[in-house]
């Protein structure tokens, strides 16, 4: 959103606004934000079991300082594959919950084949990633596949393997790729140009990428498999996920009891406690607003710690020969590192 779009919303705040919470979290000391933002009632988080870990810790203190900013309002999580849900956003909101659960209507969903491939003993057997790849997409079987990998290094080497196979029909989706040969990729995926597009979770959540048929992926929880295999799906035939297994005990077990895998739901679990993270939103938050007397008092150490940081960085900088005026270091960070 360009400059003169960002000051129309704050002058004429829209009644529904899509943003992400890195975008709130890095605004929302601004005066003109604040103002906007003060008549919100309703905030929806969409794919809520994202939240995990350092994220989901960073959240929990972000929706602190937005009660602090905007007062009381309702919150909504959505997600399919949250294997706790009343216990997972109890925590990480600090309200009662109710859950609500929706039935799928079948009818309108695509029958899903799974397919657990296990590891070849033989190490000269091709049959691996690139023979499924080359098989599926050829014109007998004329599949558009996502094939996923868990990591950025890994998704490189898949594709360039894939490359020396297919050529042109492959592409590589995945965080780090400018905005531009990302969305370049998704377009060339809907718009049936390509066949494959070896990809990392930067396309597991929606994103629009068309008539998808079939998913590779290697072992994850079966959250993460829930997110992959959804993206498949045609109406004329069985969606395929393939999914491959590794020489490790984890795989040798679920060779052995398939059926275990699909009720194995990884319970979405993030800290409170993160005394890095605390730290760095109570700071940020003083900027935001001034403290008033008693406010987080469960936090009374660390706000200690962040006056004596502040009179350190004050007395450093009144013992400067560099002198700045009229301007002031604002502690933004990241949300998805726990460093500040």
């Amino acid at each position: 959103v360009g400059i003169h779009q960002r000051k129309k919303i704050q002058e004429s705040p829209p009644d529904i606004l899509l943003t992400t919470p890195d975008w709130l979290h890095y605004n929302l000391y601004k005066r003109q934000w604040q103002q906007a933002l003060r008549d919100v009632e309703i905030i929806i988080f969409d794919e809520v079991h994202t939240y995990s870990g350092i994220l989901g810790t960073h959240l929990f203190m972000l929706l602190q300082r937005l009660r602090r900013i905007i007062g009381k309002f309702q919150i909504i999580g959505a997600s399919a594959t949250v294997g706790n849900p009343k216990e997972f956003f109890r925590r990480l909101t600090g309200e009662d919950i109710v859950v609500i659960y929706c039935k799928d209507n079948v009818a309108k969903r695509p029958t899903i084949d799974i397919l657990l491939v296990s590891p070849t003993i033989d190490k000269n057997d091709n049959y691996n990633v690139s023979g499924l790849v080359r098989d599926l997409v050829s014109n007998e079987n004329d599949h558009t596949l996502l094939v996923f990998r868990n990591s950025q290094l890994s998704s490189e080497y898949t594709f360039r393997v894939l490359s020396d196979e297919l050529g042109k029909q492959v592409e590589i989706h995945r965080g780090g790729l400018n905005k531009t040969h990302r969305q370049n990729v998704e377009s060339k995926l809907r718009d049936g140009e390509i066949k494959a597009v070896v990809c990392t979770s930067s396309l597991e959540l929606g994103i629009d990428v068309g008539d998808i048929s079939g998913v590779i992926t290697p072992l994850v929880p079966i959250n993460s498999l829930y997110q992959r295999i959804g993206r498949a799906g045609r109406r004329n035939r069985p969606a395929l996920a393939i999914l491959e297994l590794s020489n490790d005990v984890v795989s040798e077990y679920y060779i052995r009891h398939p059926k275990e895998y699909f009720t194995d739901v990884t319970p979405i679990t993030f800290e409170t406690n993160n005394r890095r993270i605390i730290f760095d939103h109570l700071r940020l938050a003083k900027y935001e607003r001034p403290f008033e007397k008693n406010e987080f008092r469960e936090y009374d150490d660390i706000l200690e710690l962040i006056v004596k940081k502040e009179r350190r960085e004050q007395e450093e900088k009144d013992s400067s020969e560099e002198q700045t005026t009229g301007t002031k270091n604002i502690p933004v960070f990241s949300l998805r590192t726990s460093e500040g």
